[in-house]
């Protein structure tokens, strides 16, 4: 039997990984959760996926940078060798020197120690040998030199106090004066204003100061001392590993009230501050400089020799073949009693005391073997080749076999499951038994399955894991599960009943729960399984589900019946190994078995529950081109092309984070992913706000997301004014086009009309060129017939008024409208024309009546007139009985003018039979001639609308005549 201490996963960064130097001197996290880390060639940001270094490329002074410290407002302070400092601003990714650099230059003669700010933002910095200086804010421009002591060269602040201190004095800034460190004894030391003990030098001074629930800590670089009552007492050294001639560079305390020791070539140490005893110490043979705990409770330790080191937490252990079992890969783990028995790749039993965690070594029979390891009561089983069965108390074994054919033929089992007090069931590849547990005989139960990995028992229903899914044998009848639910299909590694309910380990699909009809739930990376690849499965005391997969450990804590909240555990979290091949819960221990070593974690503190990852937005390109992210975007329709990146600060994370994301605007679901960046191609016009959470291995997202909003505008022809113009645009092109047609059409109807009117004006202009040769040509008639009676004086005066009246119609002629006064002069001149051709045989009036302004009405020419004629010469002219009587009569009512032509003539019906027996020598043309004259005016001018109604006076199958009455909407001007 063998005694062997646990270790602790120690992970380490350095050149290989990223860094610049392997010379470190500071480490720290800032409020963003970014570690920083002061090297000899720069200093380095590390967001869990890389590290960042900046130099004086970047802005720096400096590339020496010893000490960092982050103000109030978010900016990280560095200090450097040559004494200037710089700040790091993370809106703007970049270093800032300030403007006192060239003053401290000259000021600074040897090296800066330390720097803090005081709560007005002054810059206090301490210099070797030198006291102490203060830079003034806002611009840090002013610098004040304040010399003291010349051994006092280290500052710390305390809460509101900033202590200055060194190799003799402890001194509170900036009222108190310089306090000397000096021994009252070889156990204290107290606080006096005189300086006459030389025997603090023995100690090394005051080297560093921590603060603990308000006490000050003092280091004198080998010793340690508590400031109680002014006076210094010493600490006892709680840890047996630690040297005396140890020297202590700095000291550290943790978030946990935990001391660290940074020492000079020995590593570092941890100190119980309650008085406990503890062995803990790591790196030895290394200088560290600084330890530092960040938010996820990891350590971290700058090195002067060798980078950074990290150790994610102290809560979890591991052997190995260096520090006990006998090979690294461990295949099976089972309890029996109070010992772990492990199967190890050597084919050796590693069998460890759980009160002492001592390892004892033990070979397995023949050397043969193996592969899995349960127990049951007062035995274990092995599956391997062969399969055989261990009674603990006897220490004998029994190996497992069925008959065939008289022959034992052993078998080589997969797992074993209890089925009862004096039996088990076993599998090899696609077989089931039922083995006795005295004698090792298996009688085969089923046959010809898939190969089976495992076996659950639950009543009398036995649940076999294949590789093609789950069976269900039940009273010698079997049943494939996967026919009615799909998800049951693949590969089963392992089967758990546990809170009356089935979890099915699958490989690819997670993990199932299942109520033996239905899949209640199911568990995958998505809900925050460590992997899809599910091997093993157990329960603690607490009904926890623990799952073993290849990249890590779940736990699935049981919320209610049908819930389980799942947590992981990865390699990042401070396992050995992600590849799980078997779990066992002990009391509040987790041992699990891996390929690299037996690790332990405790079930209680495994988890970091409520440290949830800050997320940030790193960049946004847009269309390949870099944009400031954090106000709203207004963006053009063709900037469509939009490239996030972003990033969750877990230190310890090492890139392993999932993130969820959604466009809104775009998307409605969440999408799952690790990438730190996402592309969204072509967008549509819309407004967009990008909301990205990082989740941590309890599946908590950050408590706020990063987010970016950006609107990208329509398309100048989908905008809505575009729209208003385009109808408005629309519309009066249509209405352009409209009145052009109205106009185009008006046109043509002008020009058609004025066409029209030149062809009526023709027309009547021809209809009276036929009117007056017709006139004439009686006229002509009548003078002739005067000379051929040799009547001189008649036919002088007939010609004298033929001529007046020839003058008149002439003058008529060349209007559309006359005065009414000269047109009826002129009808005066025809008639009495008229009457002397006919040797005044009849008799002839015009009558106006009085209200009749003549002198002011127009009326269209000639129109009267053949109506007058065709009384005259076919009405009286005929007449023989009696004499005859021309009547013309003109009245005016409102706008109508109406003309009255009566005569005593024989009748239209008398005159139609004279004209029947003279039409082949005659037809009278003036009456057609007119009537297609008022057609035509009418047509012109609906204004002057003549009518004409011809009255027969007939009495007793005779004719006293015939009425013509002509009506005529007249104008009073010819302009009207």
């Amino acid at each position: 039997m063998s005694s062997y201490s646990q270790s602790t996963v120690i992970k380490h960064y350095g050149v290989n990984q990223g860094l610049p130097s392997s010379e470190t001197y500071f480490v720290t996290q800032d409020s963003k959760g970014y570690l920083w880390i002061a090297t000899d060639a720069g200093v380095v940001k590390y967001d869990g996926y890389q590290f960042k270094t900046y130099t004086t490329a970047d802005g720096l002074p400096d590339n020496t940078v010893f000490k960092i410290h982050e103000d109030k407002y978010g900016r990280v302070w560095f200090s450097s060798y040559s004494g200037r400092f710089a700040y790091y601003s993370h809106n703007t990714d970049s270093v800032y020197s300030i403007k006192a650099n060239e003053k401290l230059t000259s000021i600074v003669k040897t090296l800066p120690i330390d720097f803090v700010f005081d709560s007005k933002d002054t810059l206090y910095v301490s210099v070797d040998r030198k006291g102490y200086i203060k830079i003034y804010p806002p611009n840090y421009e002013i610098v004040k030199s304040y010399q003291y002591i010349t051994n006092c060269f280290y500052l710390k602040q305390i809460e509101k106090n900033i202590f200055l201190y060194g190799k003799n004095y402890l001194h509170e800034l900036p009222t108190s004066p310089t306090i000397p460190l000096v021994f009252d004894n070889l156990n204290d030391l107290s606080l006096r204003h005189i300086d006459s003990s030389t025997q603090i030098k023995s100690y090394g001074g005051a080297t560093s100061l921590a603060n603990l629930n308000n006490k000050i800590i003092v280091s004198t670089g080998i010793n340690l001392f508590e400031i109680k009552n002014n006076q210094f007492h010493r600490f006892k050294r709680t840890n047996s590993k630690f040297d005396t001639i140890s020297s202590v560079i700095t000291v550290n305390i943790d978030y946990q009230n935990r001391l660290w020791l940074n020492t000079l070539g020995k590593g570092v140490y941890l100190n119980s501050l309650n008085g406990e005893k503890t062995d803990l110490s790591f790196l030895s043979g290394m200088s560290v400089t600084s330890t530092f705990q960040d938010n996820a409770k990891g350590l971290w330790f700058s090195t002067l020799e060798d980078g950074l080191f990290y150790i994610p937490t102290l809560e979890f252990k591991f052997y190995n073949k260096e520090n006990g079992v006998s090979a690294d890969k461990i295949f099976a783990l089972t309890k029996q009693n109070n010992t772990l028995i492990c199967l190890a790749s050597d084919y050796q039993f590693n069998d460890i005391d759980l009160n002492n965690f001592s390892i004892t070594h033990r070979k397995n029979i023949d050397n043969s073997s193996f592969w899995n390891i349960k127990s049951f009561e007062n035995i274990y089983v092995v599956c391997g080749s062969p399969a055989y069965i261990v009674e603990s108390s006897k220490k004998t074994t029994i190996p497992i076999y069925f008959k065939n054919k008289e022959s034992k033929q052993f078998l080589r089992m997969k797992d074993v499951e209890n089925f009862d007090t004096e039996n088990l069931l076993g599998c090899e590849y696609g077989s089931l038994f039922l083995i006795n547990k005295k004698t090792g005989l298996a009688t085969c139960l089923v046959d010809n399955l898939p190969t089976i990995f495992s076996i659950c028992k639950v009543g009398n229903d036995i649940y076999l894991g294949t590789k093609t899914g789950v069976y269900k044998y039940t009273k010698k009848k079997l049943m494939f599960l996967g026919d009615s639910l799909p998800l049951l299909k693949s590969r089963i590694d392992d089967i758990l009943y546990v809170n009356n309910q089935l979890f099915i380990a699958t490989k690819g699909n997670g993990v199932l729960l299942y109520d033996g009809s239905n899949a209640i739930a199911r568990y995958t990376e998505r809900e925050g399984l460590a992997s899809n690849m599910a091997k093993f499965l157990t329960t603690d005391s607490d009904s926890n589900v623990w799952v073993g997969t290849n990249r890590g450990i779940s736990r699935l804590k049981k919320i209610d019946r049908n819930h389980y909240k799942v947590n992981t555990i990865n390699l990042s979290e401070g396992l050995i190994s992600s590849e799980i091949n078997q779990l066992l819960v002990h009391d509040s221990l987790l041992f699990f078995a891996t390929n690299k070593g037996l690790g332990q974690l405790n079930i209680k503190q495994a988890f970091n529950e409520g440290v949830v990852i800050p997320t940030y937005i790193e960049d946004l390109s847009i269309n390949s081109v870099k944009y400031n992210y954090d106000t709203l975007l207004f963006l053009n329709h063709h900037q469509n092309f939009v490239q996030i990146s972003y990033k969750g600060i877990n230190v310890k994370s090492e890139g392993r984070i999932l993130y969820k994301y959604r466009l809104e605007g775009l998307d409605s679901s969440w999408t799952y992913t690790k990438n730190t960046f996402v592309q969204f191609t072509t967008l549509p016009p819309g407004n967009y706000k990008f909301i990205v959470y990082a989740l941590n291995a309890e599946g908590q997202t950050s408590s706020s997301p990063a987010q970016i909003n950006f609107k990208i505008n329509s398309p100048f022809w989908q905008t809505w004014w575009f729209y208003v113009i385009l109808l408005s645009f629309v519309f009066l092109l249509t209405y352009l086009i409209y009145k052009k047609r109205v106009q185009f059409i008006k046109k043509q109807e002008q020009e058609k009309t004025e066409i029209n009117k030149r062809i009526s004006e023709s027309e009547l202009k021809a209809l009276r060129a036929q009117m007056n040769p017709h006139f004439m040509f009686n006229a002509i008639n009548s003078i002739q017939n005067f000379v051929l009676k040799n009547d001189s004086k008649s036919a002088q005066k007939y010609l004298t008024k033929f001529a007046r009246l020839i003058r008149s119609v002439l003058e008529n002629s060349k209007h559309e409208l006359v005065w009414l006064n000269k047109e009826v002069e002129a009808l005066e001149l025809y008639v009495e024309l008229e009457a002397l051709r006919a040797s005044f045989s009849f008799d002839y009036e015009f009558i106006l009546e009085d209200n009749l302004s003549a002198e002011n009405l127009f009326i269209p020419p000639m129109i009267i007139q053949p109506y007058i004629e065709n009384a005259i010469l076919h009405g009286i002219i005929p007449l023989s009985e009696r004499r005859g009587m021309l009547s013309v009569k003109f009245s005016k009512e409102g706008t109508v003018l109406t003309c009255i032509i009566d005569d005593n003539g024989i009748g239209r019906k008398k005159a139609k039979e004279i004209r029947e027996r003279k039409q082949l020598s005659h037809q009278s043309m003036g009456m057609s001639v007119t009537q297609d004259r008022i057609d035509i005016l009418n047509q012109q001018n609906h204004n002057l609308l003549t009518k004409v109604v011809v009255i027969d006076k007939e009495i007793d199958n005779g004719s006293l005549g015939t009425t013509v009455e002509i009506t005529i909407n007249i104008k009073n001007s010819q302009n009207d």
